[in-house]
């Protein structure tokens, strides 16, 4: 494969797209796009509407980004099943990389995105908490399996906000490895709260760097809760401390 995500990386500022969720809220699509749902599940519209998706990638690639993040950051099977679309998992992932890598073509990257579950495996709620770690590594290796097969060229695992929650990712996205044969890059980004730069759970920046250093991922940074403001000491500190790119 000619593309080198890590090598790019290595070499020059290497530009993301915007945001899915928030460009697909500015279409005035319909429920039957969204394949007869109440709501809005923005996942449902890969099975329903590929072409509303591969229009929004290529907006973004138009526009100057290089790398492309599947429209899959609910696209876990727990996140699915609020949707009755639990036993599509493996298709919505397949096919938003698919998707993706249409727009793509084979001179950018895309990225399988990979969001939070809703559940907060640290936490001490029983509402919020009540789940196997091994359940959660299940859930991951579906999702990152589906992402692989459709062609993505590095999984990220984004807007997390419990540390325990990315550690399952990470080891379901390298069960998914073994089972494809297939090894990707890994970026994992976390969200920090404003006033004290922690997650919801109290890992700082430190703690943050220095699990996911001992895991081994390949780029590590933070998205989403914050402004760029309430993100900078955390940034200047990665920028210090992190010895793989940000």
């Amino acid at each position: 494969m000619a593309r080198d995500y890590l090598k790019a990386i290595s070499e020059r500022v290497v530009v993301y797209d915007g945001g899915m969720g928030a460009t697909l809220e500015q279409f005035e699509l319909t429920s039957e796009d969204y394949g007869g749902l109440a709501g809005k599940c923005h996942e449902a519209l890969v099975l329903n509407r590929p072409d509303v998706i591969e229009g929004v990638h290529a907006s973004m690639l138009e526009a100057g980004a290089e790398v492309v993040e599947t429209d899959t950051f609910q696209g876990s099977r727990i996140k699915l099943e609020e949707w009755g679309l639990a036993e599509h998992t493996l298709e919505i992932n397949t096919k938003a990389a698919e998707i993706a890598r249409k727009a793509a073509g084979e001179d950018r990257f895309v990225a399988g995105s990979i969001g939070p579950t809703g559940y907060l495996p640290a936490s001490e709620d029983p509402s919020l908490g009540q789940i196997r770690f091994s359940e959660l590594v299940e859930v991951f290796t579906e999702q990152a399996s589906g992402l692989i097969d459709g062609g993505a060229d590095l999984l990220i695992i984004e807007t997390a906000q419990d540390i325990l929650e990315v550690k399952a990712a990470i080891f379901g996205a390298r069960a998914a490895f073994a089972s494809t044969g297939r090894t990707l890059p890994i970026h994992t980004s976390v969200s920090l709260l404003p006033n004290g730069g922690k997650m919801l759970l109290g890992t700082d920046i430190s703690a943050v760097l220095t699990t996911l250093e001992a895991l081994k991922v390949d780029v590590i940074g933070l998205n989403c809760s914050t402004g760029p403001e309430d993100m900078r000491d955390a940034i200047r500190f990665l920028g210090e401390h992190c010895p793989v790119p940000v």
